[in-house]
């Protein structure tokens, strides 16, 4: 069965990088010149774009026209692995010095599979409550300066990403954690957490993640989770919410 989140992810991402969706599925590497899209997610653009995306199978790396031939000439014969190979990676960063960008990356993305049997949502540390903030409220939390994965805070560099929901697990009137959703297209939402210290490994974030995804869904939006490949506690909250890694991706840093 086809995984609809899976679909529009592939159209989003074509759209993102300025490329068809064949060429996502191809076993290649295909190199594409970058164009911005309205429909784009919302991230700050930077002054020569730069993105490398893989669902898979080949690769397909976007480009600003700057580096487009010399992208061809010596990254369009590379197979996958050589291509997210450290060697390569810093080829491609000893071009981009020279304009004070670097790639950042890569990140995985984690897509929520929505033909999963609904599951409760799990018990946690006992005495834990959660509560719901919807945008109009959750400016309350930005004075919690703790959860930086889990809040954007309004920095002008969002680009018209903006914090839509947020969960809090709170005990004994104490912030222990919160899971936030921002809106970086019109249907994707992605997810951040962060859980403090003392309480992480306790089922905490993935209570957030849960309860937050399920949120999202009401919605009728696509909830999505990123992390880093050394991430290994993240990556496994994410797939014990029900996500599995879908893409993965490099652009360069704003």
């Amino acid at each position: 069965m086809v995984n609809h989140f899976y679909e529009v992810a592939l159209a989003q991402l074509s759209k993102d990088m300025s490329c068809d969706i064949s060429d996502l599925k191809k076993e290649t590497t295909t190199i594409v010149n970058f164009k911005e899209l309205p429909v784009r997610r919302r991230f700050q653009l930077p002054s020569f774009p730069f993105f490398i995306a893989s669902f898979g199978n080949g690769v397909v790396i976007s480009t600003d026209e700057k580096f487009f031939s010399w992208s061809k000439e010596n990254l369009s014969t590379l197979s996958k692995a050589d291509l997210f190979h450290a060697i390569t990676l810093n080829k491609i960063n000893e071009q981009l010095y020279p304009v004070n960008q670097f790639l950042y990356g890569p990140e995985i993305k984690y897509l929520y599979n929505n033909h999963l049997e609904k599951k409760e949502i799990p018990q946690t540390t006992q005495g834990v409550q959660f509560e719901l903030f919807n945008e109009s409220d959750i400016k309350k939390l930005y004075g919690l300066k703790y959860f930086k994965n889990a809040l954007l805070f309004e920095t002008e560099n969002n680009r018209g990403r903006k914090d839509i929901l947020a969960v809090c697990a709170i005990k004994n009137n104490v912030v222990l954690g919160v899971a936030g959703a921002s809106a970086d297209s019109d249907i994707f939402y992605q997810i951040g957490v962060d859980v403090i210290e003392e309480y992480r490994n306790q089922g905490v974030a993935k209570n957030l993640v849960s309860y937050l995804t399920d949120e999202i869904i009401k919605m009728k939006k696509i909830p999505y989770y990123s992390t880093m490949p050394y991430n290994l506690i993240s990556q496994r909250t994410a797939v014990s919410c029900g996500y599995y890694p879908a893409w993965v991706e490099m652009y360069v840093f704003v």
